[in-house]
């Protein structure tokens, strides 16, 4: 075992991560990551209209600075980028997007999981400027470890997912 050393509550996201919470690789194209499809449903467009758009990207095992704080933001956890897929950004969709995923162990009346997002403008081919930020610990963990986050369940819907093991090259474990 790596250094997430307890129960995440679920079997998949428990197997995804020990596939990346190792030590570093000798060559570092074999760094194991985890491939992730971000996707956002807008359902406030004129005319009752919905917009899905789809990011995907790599995520790799980034360690807490503090395991045992109360604080998501200081646990074990996954972090990544990805890009927009199949779409031409906009200012309300753009092209980058930045992905947290925190673990912290169980407790009574406490979330294990949150997920954090950060869409981003592209600068120069580079993610720069934040657009906005969205913050999710009141989601659903599906049994292959598909996360549906309800920001607003009328006007929005995010989910993380469609995970599979790679390394930095993409090549199949």
């Amino acid at each position: 075992m790596g250094l997430l050393n307890f129960d995440v509550g679920n079997p998949a996201l428990q197997d995804l991560i020990a596939w990346v919470d190792q030590p570093p690789q000798q060559q570092g194209r074999d760094t194991h990551g985890i491939y992730f499809l971000l996707t956002h449903r807008d359902f406030q467009l004129p005319g009752g209209f919905e917009e899905i758009s789809f990011h995907h990207g790599l995520l790799f095992f980034r360690p807490g600075t503090s395991p045992n704080s109360p604080s998501f933001q200081q646990q074990h956890g996954l972090s990544g980028t990805g890009s927009l897929v199949h779409k031409k950004p906009t200012n309300e969709n753009p092209f980058w997007v930045r992905v947290e995923v925190r673990f912290r162990p169980p407790g009574p009346g406490r979330k294990q999981v949150n997920v954090a997002f950060h869409l981003t403008q592209d600068i120069a081919g580079f993610p720069s400027n934040i657009i906005r930020t969205v913050e999710v610990d009141n989601l659903t963990v599906a049994p292959n470890g598909f996360m549906d986050m309800d920001v607003s369940a009328e006007t929005e819907r995010w989910s993380l997912g469609e995970f599979k093991k790679r390394t930095v090259l993409f090549t199949p474990p």
